[in-house]
């Protein structure tokens, strides 16, 4: 059992974990949503801790993990130096990130709480958006993305699916 313990800086900052996800490597991750990551190593049976903005979504990419966070952008954690970098702060910082997926060429899609859709391309650092505003969504709530053959499948509440047709 891992619980909170504010002695222990190894240990959850808080008992609400709000996102879950494993690794290829078989490493369980947590993010919590007073802040901070959690990463469970099984086979050690050795819990990390790391103290960040609490985190809601992952994205597991080669080497580096997609943080999606609350008010805060997103997170590009390194996991063998265990450097982040931060993206999207200005432009995310009102929204939470729910859901974030990969796309083609190393861009991401983000689904946010209340700002609607996000294509980020971190290398280029274009980034376009999709709400209700400019029609392109039904409701600006994306909680679900899955790729499916070149479609971008999204999930909003409320509002049930929506989707685009992204092979280019």
């Amino acid at each position: 059992r891992h619980v909170s313990n504010p002695a222990d800086p190894t240990s959850p900052a808080s008992v609400w974990p709000r996102s879950a996800f494993s690794d290829r490597g078989g490493v369980l991750w947590f993010g919590f949503t007073a802040g901070g990551v959690s990463k469970l190593y099984l086979m050690r049976r050795n819990l990390m801790f790391y103290r960040t903005h609490p985190r809601l979504s992952f994205l597991e990419d080669g080497e580096h993990v997609w943080l999606g966070s609350q008010g805060r952008g997103v997170r590009l954690w390194d996991r063998k130096t265990g450097s982040v970098k931060s993206y999207l702060d200005e432009q995310l910082g009102a929204t939470w990130v729910m859901k974030i997926i990969a796309g083609d060429k190393g861009s991401i899609w983000i689904g946010t709480t209340d700002r609607g859709l996000f294509h980020f391309t971190p290398a280029t650092g274009e980034l376009e958006s999709y709400d209700t505003e400019g029609e392109s969504l039904a409701n600006d709530s994306v909680f679900a993305l899955m790729r499916d053959n070149g479609r971008l499948w999204i999930g909003m509440f409320g509002a049930g699916l929506g989707k685009f047709e992204t092979a280019t």
